[in-house]
């Protein structure tokens, strides 16, 4: 496991700077955040609540039949949301 958790995802020619989670939180501060999206999403907003968490561990997240749906993050009165939609195009 070691190993594995020591792998880091990088696209090729993008040079992403990490998110900093109290600037993140501080300009979001009094909003709602939300997320779409299918499982893929769901993974991403899981790691996202993860790394804002650091900001503000008093944060409340909360599930709802098992899957993600979001937290709170009271010190900086920010709801980060997800809503899980598998299709996002409408098909003709």
């Amino acid at each position: 496991m070691d190993v594995i958790n020591s792998w880091r995802w990088e696209p090729n020619g993008c040079g992403l700077s990490r998110i900093d989670p109290t600037r993140f939180l501080g300009m979001m501060r009094n909003k709602n955040v939300g997320f779409v999206g299918d499982s893929l999403n769901e993974n991403f907003l899981v790691s996202f609540l993860c790394i804002l968490r650091v900001a503000d561990p008093s944060a409340i997240k909360w599930k709802k039949k098992k899957a993600w749906r979001g937290a709170y993050f009271p010190k900086f009165n920010v709801t980060v949301a997800y809503h899980r939609a598998v299709l996002l195009a409408k098909y003709q």
